[in-house]
């Protein structure tokens, strides 16, 4: 029969929220003040083997949800970056489930409010094709239906060729110092990672670097 712990005092620490439960000299578990006031902890308490584990299982739970608030409200993040944070820390499909839920109850969390914002982040800081946003929005756990509307409702409809116009400009200023041709090659490599079709980058070929290239051939 395991040794039955008996509450000898409680302390609470000071730099973190939690409360150390003392069972004489020796520490018997750590846990937040509200689970010693709902289990009634105090001293001359018997902690039992089902209590103790009790008590730290709901204790995991309050850490879960912890390190989700902590990750999500640093910045936005999906629902499926938020588990692969916490799975990479060690908690139980059942913890995770249960820091999403308190997450999407406190608004933290919102896929389709996440893919919205995402799609004119993105296309501001790396103009790109409809495919490469969705491509990077399905990388992070985006639903294929909701990748789908957050492109439709803020994607440039009739826009592609600025976009890749713009994607291009940005690409040649880091490269005018090298030849022709091996910008050229720069510049169909990326506009292509960034999902343009053939048609378009030889449209933008025409308008850039044909272009220079016939006004160094006159100088």
């Amino acid at each position: 029969m395991p040794e039955q712990l008996i509450i000898t005092r409680i302390l609470k620490r000071r730099r973190k929220p939690l409360c150390i439960v003392f069972s004489g000299n020796d520490i018997a578990l750590e846990c937040a003040m509200d689970l010693v006031l709902e289990f009634k902890l105090g001293k001359g308490v018997i902690l039992t083997e089902q209590l103790k584990n009790t008590i730290l299982a709901r204790q995991r739970i309050i850490d879960a949800k912890q390190r989700a608030v902590a990750f999500a409200s640093y910045k936005p993040r999906t629902e499926t970056q938020v588990r692969r944070k916490l799975q990479e820390v060690g908690f139980s499909t059942r913890e995770q489930d249960l820091a999403i839920q308190y997450l999407k109850e406190f608004d933290y969390l919102n896929d389709a409010e996440y893919a919205r914002m995402f799609v004119k982040d993105f296309l501001l800081r790396k103009p790109s094709s409809a495919s490469r946003v969705k491509m990077e929005l399905r990388k992070r756990g985006i639903t294929e239906l909701e990748a789908q509307e957050a492109i439709e409702q803020f994607f440039p409809k009739d826009d592609t060729s600025e976009l890749a116009l713009k994607a291009a400009q940005k690409k040649l200023r880091s490269v005018t110092h090298k030849p022709i041709e091996k910008q050229k090659t720069a510049l169909i490599g990326y506009l292509q990672r960034q999902g343009f079709s053939w048609d378009i980058i030889k449209d933008i070929l025409s308008k850039t670097l044909d272009n220079a290239a016939n006004s160094d051939e006159k100088m």
